[in-house]
């Protein structure tokens, strides 16, 4: 479901809930975001709640099914992007893979110029990365090297022209108590705040 946008002159603030489970934490953790965005227009997509064929042809041309014509026009009007998901296997879950190749096609977040080389379509925007992990941070960081997101980071959002992208991992979540949770809420409504400010 995709909700929000209308006042053109406010900063638009897009949060991809790329959780594949409705009530889960990364969910709880978007809400709190869009909860924080005080004063800004917030506009907030489920990914697990759109009609695509997963299974899709990216390179397939028209018909474009709605959903996907909805989320590339929401992301168009946005003016930072706010990814959150959970890491599975050290990447993050194959809904989210296949709303890249879906929605971050050529001709709309970036176009491979003459010399082959692509340009982003995309800049002028920021984006935010909130994610929720099982392994600790220093093995996330310096054993498996932050694969989910590097990929997401650099291999997605730089090519597609966002350079400005802050990113926060939080866990693990397999042992947090409820009160850390709450804490890791809290932080993130305090990302919505000043990220709306900016």
């Amino acid at each position: 479901m995709i909700e929000g946008f209308g006042v053109k002159e406010m900063k638009k603030i897009l949060v991809l809930d790329c959780h594949p489970r409705a009530g889960s934490l990364g969910s709880a953790l978007a809400d709190a975001y869009a909860e924080g965005a005080k004063g800004v227009d917030v506009r907030r997509l489920a990914l697990r709640d759109l009609k695509i064929d997963w299974g899709r042809d990216p390179g397939k041309k028209p018909p474009v099914e709605l959903d996907i014509a909805t989320a590339q026009a929401a992301i168009g009007e946005a003016d930072h992007l706010v990814f959150v998901f959970p890491v599975y296997w050290g990447t993050f879950p194959a809904q989210l893979k296949g709303f890249l190749d879906l929605v971050f096609t050529s001709g709309f977040a970036f176009e491979y110029q003459e010399n082959g080389i692509p340009r982003g379509l995309l800049a002028g925007k920021s984006a935010r990365l909130i994610y929720t992990s099982d392994t600790p941070g220093f093995l996330w960081r310096w054993v498996i090297g932050m694969p989910a997101e590097k990929t997401l980071r650099m291999a997605v959002l730089w090519l597609c022209g966002i350079r400005k992208v802050k990113r926060t991992m939080f866990g693990p979540v397999v042992k947090s108590a409820a009160d850390q949770r709450a804490g890791w809420l809290e932080r993130v409504r305090g990302f919505g705040e000043r990220d709306s400010r900016k």
